[in-house]
Formats: structure tokens, sequence, C-alpha cells
């Protein structure tokens, strides 16, 4: 699920866990990131878990989220 952070000159989105940002240093450092935090295979959205991370190393803030789809009766 794709969410966005906005870094304030420009913006940053995580879509099944591949950074995209215009800024190469940025994007740089979201990927250093994202290579430096264990991806547990039971958070359902670990796109929003990474993002949130980002935006709390940056002083940034979410302003999309695609929320998951919960499925009755499927342990998270």
């Amino acid at each position: 699920m794709t969410v966005i952070i906005d870094l304030g000159y420009t913006t940053a989105a995580i879509n099944e866990l591949d950074w995209k940002c215009d800024d190469p240093i940025i994007l740089n450092q979201l990927n250093y990131l994202k290579s430096q935090r264990v991806i547990y295979t039971s958070d359902p959205d670990p796109d929003f878990t990474l993002a949130t991370e980002a935006a709390k190393y940056f002083g940034a803030e979410i302003t999309h989220h695609d929320k998951i789809i919960r499925v009755a009766k499927r342990i998270y």
C-alpha cells in the first residue's frame, strides 16, 4: 500500500518496500534506513512501518496512506 511522506521541499513514497523520491540524496538515505530495519513477515503493513520511521528520522509527516483491507478471520 502506498504511503507518502512530506519532507518539506520534496516528497517520498513507498510502495511494496520500494522508495521513490526526486532527491537522490534523500532516496539514498531512505534505502539505507530500509536496509537497517528488519522487516517482519508478520507486519500487516510494512510500508507504513518504514514510512513512520522515516518520518521520525527526517522530522516529516505522513500525508497519504492507503490502508490495508482487513480480511475477517485472518491473523495479522
